[in-house]
């Protein structure tokens, strides 16, 4: 149980363990944690769990040697396995540390092996199957119930669909010849960049995810069976990685680092010369348009393509978009014309042209700072919080590292600011 539903902002505040050996449960074990912040009206009222009730219960540090011994060598099974595994990862990530299990998700489990029911919440899927739940809501009520949930899927595996899913994960990689399985055993399941290396530790690869190990794992798995990257495979000889915390930075460091090292293998990423670019003008009788054209030094575009297709194709999409048609000049005057493209054109530009990008760091107690500055990508670099004073931007300016700048690294950086708004913005 927790204080909330994001592992990056909540904290646990009960754990749960049953223990199972495939036919029966072997150990139990249950705690309250203080999660060292109060917790909310919504989720005591929710778990029965209170501030009292925590105030003198372990730490999750405490408790951390139980949960070790209990899970190590383990699957971690749960109801919605991505939430439980997810907070209990980041609370070994606030403590230094690292928890990496093989894991399985009765959610999904469930609607394979039991298919037709109308819900697969844990509570109208035990009620559906007469599975009792005591204490719902309340770590060790839940688990136990899946634990019974869990014994009838396992009945009812007559594919053995469970047991495929447990075989080790790289029995199913093709491993590269030259590559030692143990190296990709020791890959974290964090957001970074990685490096496939050659004989002489040259990168002829460079790429980025969310998960480091389950990317180079389907690599492995599907990835080398393709015409493209089976002449890479038998080159594979080590892999490297950086940890970034952000998938921003990781996007911005795979796109420089590709460009820095030009690895062989990264061919349409390393390629890219920019040639044409769609600009913003104004015809002779007042009315704007925007114009896929050949760059030239003297005039700023929007955003700069490598052919002209490509940004024929673009500007094709955008008016499709935002319906910027010929025949709207008809029925517009020209300052409602000139104003709705000039609203369809804001997506690229940033909102402040000098600001400063908070996102969170490598871990729990560290955060990144993005800079733009002049509308273009300047740099990034990691910091502790609590050497910072109330935010302020000098401070972190000093943390910045200077790199350069490209067209895809300020649409990386402005996709990024589109589709989240969890990054704090400190305009300068």
């Amino acid at each position: 149980e927790t204080t909330g539903g994001s592992p990056r902002t909540g904290r646990i505040i009960e754990v749960a363990i049953v223990v199972h050996n495939g036919k029966r449960v072997i150990e139990e074990y249950s705690s309250l944690v203080n999660p060292e912040t109060p917790i909310d009206s919504f989720v005591a009222a929710l778990t029965g769990i209170t501030d009292d009730m925590v105030s003198d219960a372990p730490s999750f540090e405490d408790i951390v040697p139980t949960i070790d011994r209990l899970t190590k060598g383990r699957v971690f099974v749960a109801h919605n396995a991505r939430f439980d595994y997810g907070f209990i990862k980041q609370e070994y990530r606030r403590l230094g540390k690292t928890f990496q299990r093989r894991h399985l998700c009765t959610v999904k489990l469930s609607k394979k092996l039991l298919p037709g029911h109308a819900s697969y919440s844990l509570g109208k899927l035990c009620k559906d199957l007469e599975i009792p739940i005591k204490n719902r809501h309340r770590a060790m009520g839940d688990a136990a119930a899946t634990a019974v949930l869990f014994e009838k899927m396992m009945f009812n595996d007559k594919k053995q669909l469970i047991q495929d899913l447990l075989k080790d994960e790289l029995e199913g990689a093709i491993l590269p010849p030259n590559l030692d399985a143990r190296t990709v055993k020791r890959l974290p399941e964090e957001t970074g960049v990685y490096y496939f290396l050659d004989d002489k530790g040259n990168k002829i690869y460079i790429g980025k995810s969310r998960n480091i190990r389950a990317r180079i794992l389907s690599h492995f798995s599907s990835d080398l069976q393709s015409a493209r990257f089976r002449d890479m495979k038998d080159e594979i000889y080590d892999i490297a990685f950086e940890v970034t915390g952000s998938e921003l930075v990781a996007e911005l460091m795979e796109a420089g680092e590709i460009k820095r090292f030009m690895p062989k293998f990264n061919r349409a990423q390393r390629r890219k010369k920019y040639r044409y670019g769609i600009f913003l003008t104004e015809t002779e009788n007042g009315f704007s348009k925007l114009q896929a054209e050949l760059l030239h030094p003297d005039r700023n575009p929007l955003l700069k393509f490598t052919s002209k297709k490509w940004a024929e194709r673009a500007l094709s999409e955008l008016k499709k978009k935002y319906s910027i048609h010929p025949d709207e000049k008809e029925k517009l005057d020209i300052e409602a014309y000139n104003q709705k493209l000039l609203q369809a054109t804001q997506k690229f530009h940033f909102k402040h042209p000098n600001m400063l990008i908070v996102d969170e760091g490598r871990t729990f107690d560290e955060k990144v700072v993005i800079y733009i500055k002049g509308g273009e990508y300047a740099g990034y670099g990691f910091f502790d919080p609590t050497y910072v004073t109330g935010g302020d931007p000098e401070e972190l300016l000093s943390y910045v590292k200077n790199d350069f700048d490209t067209p895809d690294k300020r649409q990386i950086v402005r996709k990024h600011l589109q589709k989240r708004n969890k990054f704090e913005l400190i305009p300068i």
